[in-house]
């Protein structure tokens, strides 16, 4: 398993922004063109950074397919590939097997609001609900909140069903030492962060548990 990782803030140079736009192929280009907000445009093509960066070095050439869960995979089949990105950082992760990551900014929000409580009451479950909420400062429950929403977010994009599947109809166990899917036995958690800040949880196969992170 190799994770690729990207600093957005790199792109605010309109010279290098320029640079790496050109790189990229039609699709991506038309997919940075239809966004409106710079920071999501910069985030965009920082994902097709990352991708170049994928067959450059796993020498695949096959073209990027999009399925109806608006999963990307390659053609051939050959490797399988997840990216996300939040605020000042892409992520990419590469396997031979399915793989899922999710990054999020924890420090982009300061306060454990309304909105989080009604996703954990409505959208968490049980055991995950108790997980957040017994510890005792709001800082603490937007920080454990973040974890069990990346871990999702990872496991779900793994699946390939993204948010269609809801979050409630599967359990992050948080008893060990390392997070886990309960009624997933082929599946591990990987967490780690990057830059100051982002949160990021890796769902992979339990044969592919070594990892390399590289930054670009």
């Amino acid at each position: 398993m190799k994770i690729y990782y990207y600093n957005v803030e790199k792109l605010s140079d309109k010279s290098v922004y320029s640079k790496y736009y050109e790189m990229m192929d039609e699709d991506r280009k038309n997919k940075i063109d239809r966004i409106n907000q710079e920071d999501k445009k910069m985030q965009s093509l920082a994902a097709g950074i990352l991708i170049q960066h994928i067959r450059k070095t796993e020498k695949e050439d096959s073209k990027i397919l999009i399925d109806k869960y608006n999963k990307p995979s390659f053609e051939d089949g050959k490797i399988k590939f997840n990216i996300s990105h939040s605020n000042k950082y892409a992520v990419a992760a590469v396997s031979a097997y399915e793989i899922g990551i999710d990054t999020e900014d924890v420090k982009r929000k300061n306060k454990f609001t309304m909105k989080e409580r009604r996703i954990v009451n409505t959208c968490f479950a049980p055991k995950e609900q108790k997980y957040i909420y017994d510890i005792g400062t709001e800082q603490g429950k937007l920080q454990r909140f973040f974890r069990v929403w990346t871990i999702k977010e990872a496991y779900v994009k793994m699946e390939g069903t993204g948010i269609i599947r809801p979050f409630y109809t599967f359990e992050v166990d948080f008893e060990e030492e390392r997070p886990k899917i309960i009624a997933d036995k082929e599946m591990m958690i990987t967490e780690m962060k990057i830059g100051i800040s982002n949160l990021v949880s890796v769902c992979h196969n339990i044969n592919d548990s070594e990892y390399t992170i590289e930054e670009l």
